[in-house]
């Protein structure tokens, strides 16, 4: 496991209310999903199966978790996570930034004003919960700890797990469990650099807490954003052709559990206006080259093994711009974004292909996006197999309307 450094994610950045670019488009996000979001996600999930719960498994399962009803149908929390005036836009699911987000995203991103600088802001338990484990993620130079992240796991029901992550630091009645340096949780050690060690870290905890209590504090100059996360027990997305593939198949809209109230102050600020309005996370259609691939035919080794994944969908902000990410394997990590068309074989939308014909994609527009990364250059072909199966070339030069693969690298799904 490491701690990795990505650059702001492009579909979150937006200008704010005064019409210039937010200061966080100069900074990176010190981002530990690997270290915090990963390590809790294989505490609590079965791998290797279908279930996908991010429940406690019942080792771990303490009496204030068992003691929870089971999830009705009604909003389970009451209270926003933070103050929702904090923040300059919401990032819906569904976001493609490879390498480390190839596949959509299956968490939203609250992204933060920073109007004022550095600041932080109190994050609070959303409603009646019980948190069920801590995870942590950091990096120790020369004996000092830098880049510390948090997570937070809890459930207001059985059924149904939420996580909150990039905590700066945790408060209230978690503030010691863990302690800023890690050492109150089970860590892993790695040393990818002489002289720095990558800490990942997680805890199984069972506390309860009371809506409106402040758990932690977000906000830093080189984190963007609380990344907001759901899972709901049994659930299946319908649009993952082999869900075995995904360690999102269970994630569902976190914002769906809110009171009517604010949920309707969440979606002001969602920068998406198409229906779902939370985004979506599987965009695979059937007998098409739409959806997620992989290179790596084993699911449980292509789940984890960024540099197969590939996938060919649409915009989580705008679904009308078509989007190609390569995280790797037949060339080095790009994105193009596209508008389809309707006919022919050059950035042909996604959902309208078919299998036994090669078609050709490459970007178009701005070849810089607003994060300062580049589009990706040259031409992708691709031709459909069958449903779980087609074959992608990388070439450079531009699309003709005669294109043939010579070299291609099998994906599945």
């Amino acid at each position: 496991m490491v701690l990795f450094v990505v650059t702001a994610y492009i579909k979150l950045m937006h200008t704010n209310q005064k019409g210039h670019v937010l200061p966080v488009l100069l900074v990176i996000f010190i981002v530990a999903i690997v270290g915090v979001g990963l390590y809790v996600i294989n505490k609590n999930t079965n791998k290797g199966t279908s279930n996908n719960s991010h429940e406690p498994a019942p080792s771990d399962q303490g009496p204030n978790y068992k003691a929870l009803a089971a999830c009705g149908t009604g909003p389970m929390l009451t209270v926003a996570p933070m103050d929702l005036s904090k923040l300059d836009s919401i990032s819906p699911l569904g976001g493609i930034t490879p390498p480390e987000h190839t596949q959509p995203t299956d968490h939203m991103y609250f992204m933060f004003k920073y109007d004022h600088g550095d600041e932080r802001y109190d994050v609070v338990a959303p409603g009646d919960i019980v948190v069920t484990s801590l995870g942590y993620g950091g990096e120790i130079e020369n004996g000092q700890y830098k880049n510390t992240d948090f997570s937070i796991d809890f459930s207001p029901c059985k059924g149904l797990s939420f996580r909150l992550s990039h905590i700066n630091t945790l408060q209230g009645v978690l503030k010691s469990e863990i302690g800023l340096d890690g050492k109150g949780a089970d860590c892993n050690e790695s040393t990818p650099v002489e002289g720095k060690i990558k800490l990942s870290c997680g805890k199984n905890v069972d506390i309860t807490i009371k809506a409106g209590e402040v758990i932690g504090r977000v906000g830093d100059p080189y984190v963007a954003a609380m990344d907001v996360w759901a899972h709901k027990t049994g659930y299946v997305n319908p649009n993952m052709t082999t869900p075995a593939y995904s360690y999102s198949a269970d994630s569902v809209c976190p914002a769906d559990y809110y009171t009517p109230e604010i949920q309707a102050q969440i979606y002001a600020l969602v920068k998406r206006t198409a229906e779902p309005r939370c985004g979506e996370i599987g965009q695979d259609k059937k007998d098409t080259l739409q959806g997620g691939w992989y290179s790596i035919k084993d699911p449980e080794k292509a789940r984890s093994d960024w540099n197969s994944h590939l996938t060919l969908a649409h915009d989580n902000g705008n679904p009308n711009i078509g989007v190609l990410a390569v995280a790797g394997k037949i060339a080095d990590p790009f994105t193009y974004n596209f508008t389809p068309k309707h006919t022919g074989t050059i950035n042909r939308e996604p959902g309208e292909t078919t299998a036994g014909t090669v078609y050709c994609y490459q970007h178009e527009g701005s070849k810089r996006f607003s994060n300062g990364t580049m589009a990706g250059d040259g031409k992708t072909l691709f031709k459909l197999i069958d449903n779980h199966t087609a074959q992608v070339e990388y070439k450079t030069g531009s699309c003709t309307t005669d294109e043939a693969l010579s070299n291609p690298t099998t994906y599945y799904r």
